[in-house]
């Protein structure tokens, strides 16, 4: 595309807006030339470790969790973009399950990071700092079961054959299979790791439940045309 026919565009584009494309050239006068540190937000990302220990391992520890995360909310980027109420065919479909499926092994391939490469007593010593944190408080991993999956599948096992295909939310989140974990099954009382989790993350977990019940990954590949469900869709969607 020449000079001429972008400005072209330009002009076309700004005038849809009802804004004169005259301001936004003269921006660009005065902007300041984009560089990568700004852009990524390196010094924000560096500032972001806290340890609490003088533990040198801690250190990989909280930056593992943190590049994790990274990692799930990519994954739910895809998953998101895959369960959008209308629009979405077999062949996005496969496009957005093969990313998210990309996304996760590089986080299974990372575990390394923590296995092989923290001392085990330095470990031993800085997690007792961290009590009662647990990674079972990670929201995003929570978030991509909502994404793929309907509710009932996310119920204990031994419950799963009475609420499948319920609609009773209520009923389904009080037997959600990690919910349970976090409970004394002699007491019936829950952990403060449950307790804080669900304090802080139930409402949107609720939300998600709602949102994605007729339209998660798995009621997307269901509402397509038969002749979209393809064999490599099928082998992605079975293991995600």
């Amino acid at each position: 595309m020449n000079k001429e026919e972008l400005i072209i565009k330009l002009e076309e584009k700004y005038a849809a807006e009802g804004q004169p494309i005259e301001a936004y050239l003269e921006g660009l006068l005065h902007a300041k030339a984009i560089n990568y540190w700004d852009y990524i937000q390196v010094d924000a990302l560096f500032s972001l470790q806290k340890p609490r220990t003088n533990f040198p391992d801690e250190v990989i520890f909280l930056m593992y969790h943190q590049v994790t995360e990274l990692l799930l909310k990519l994954v739910t980027h895809e998953l998101e973009q895959a369960t959008a109420e209308e629009g979405i065919t077999g062949p996005i479909l496969l496009e957005k399950i093969t990313r998210a499926k990309r996304y996760t092994e590089v986080a299974q391939m990372s575990f390394d990071v923590m296995r092989e490469g923290m001392d085990p007593e330095q470990y031993g010593q800085f997690r007792h700092t961290l009590t009662p944190a647990s990674g079972f408080q990670s929201a995003t991993f929570r978030e991509i079961e909502f994404y793929c999956t309907d509710m009932w599948n996310l119920v204990m096992n031994r419950k799963k054959e009475e609420l499948k295909g319920s609609g009773d939310q209520e009923e389904m989140f009080k037997w959600i299979y990690w919910q349970m974990a976090g409970v004394d099954h002699k007491t019936g009382k829950k952990s403060l790791t449950l307790r804080q989790f669900e304090e802080k993350y139930m409402k949107t977990f609720r939300k998600l439940a709602n949102r994605y019940q007729k339209r998660n990954l798995w009621q997307q590949y269901l509402a397509l045309p038969e002749v979209e469900k393809t064999s490599e869709l099928i082998a992605h969607n079975e293991r995600i």
